[in-house]
């Protein structure tokens, strides 16, 4: 998005109306968000770009799966058991929830040190009114479900079960894991002719003719030498998502 480009768009019209008109109203929180940063007001309230999806459930389990999966191989291999992978998750979520084993409140989770993460604080968690979440209202006229947030629990351990029912990680011997959580970048070039740069929504002859795209590889081991002394990489992608479903051929479904 070029936000230079946007302003030229927004000339008025034969009306004498701008495109985008005016906020109709304002919260306190829009007006602190304009305080601390115009641009991002403009993006939220005006463009009505919306921000990155809230946190769920879901997600919450991928995120700290991962993170557990990925420090158990920082323990020696005798170590590396289902009740100390079991106890990484605990760790790893204990960093995020809201406050600590006496309770959920506002009090406990300052009491304990910890920091308020405004993307898992609204988990397990309702509202009793349409409040901001994190002000001091919400953490007043909101309720914890403990019991859905235990259950939460038990699911995302059965999870780390069915890894070892997979694999047994104390038999990953150095110099495996190879890497872990790695970042990878790719370049592609953009459409056009090869000297081409996508500049303000133009395409301007220069030197620089890619673009980026990254992503993260969960882990990646080196497998035994092939008959041709060639070094092969196995990577290996943790899914905590549904199965798929068994539709397939039945060598397919015993695969799955």
């Amino acid at each position: 998005l070029d936000p230079y480009q946007v302003l030229r768009n927004l000339h008025p019209n034969s009306n004498n109306k701008p495109i985008i008109p005016h906020p109709t109203h304002l919260s306190p929180t829009s007006l602190e968000q304009f305080t601390k940063c115009p641009q991002a007001f403009f993006f939220l309230y005006i463009l009505k770009l919306k921000p990155d999806p809230p946190m769920t459930e879901q997600l919450a389990r991928g995120i700290i799966c991962h993170s557990a999966l990925e420090e158990v191989f920082d323990l020696r291999p005798e170590e590396r058991t289902l009740e100390n992978l079991s106890n990484l998750f605990r760790r790893e979520w204990r960093k995020h929830r809201v406050g600590d084993e006496s309770g959920h409140g506002e009090d406990s989770g300052r009491a304990s040190g910890g920091t308020k993460d405004e993307g898992y604080y609204t988990l397990f968690r309702t509202f009793d009114r349409d409040d901001d979440v994190g002000d001091d209202r919400g953490d007043k006229n909101s309720h914890y479900d403990v019991e859905a947030e235990i259950e939460w629990g038990k699911s995302s351990l059965r999870l780390l079960q069915n890894y070892y029912e997979l694999e047994d990680p104390k038999l990953i011997r150095t110099p495996n894991p190879a890497a872990r959580e790695m970042w990878v970048n790719a370049r592609f070039p953009l459409e056009g002719s090869s000297n081409d740069r996508l500049d303000g929504g133009r395409l301007d002859n220069t030197d620089d003719s890619t673009f980026v795209v990254r992503g993260k590889i969960d882990r990646i081991d080196l497998s035994p030498l092939t008959t041709s002394n060639k070094v092969q990489l196995q990577i290996i992608d943790y899914k905590t998502g549904k199965k798929p479903n068994f539709k397939y051929s039945p060598a397919v479904n015993e695969r799955i």
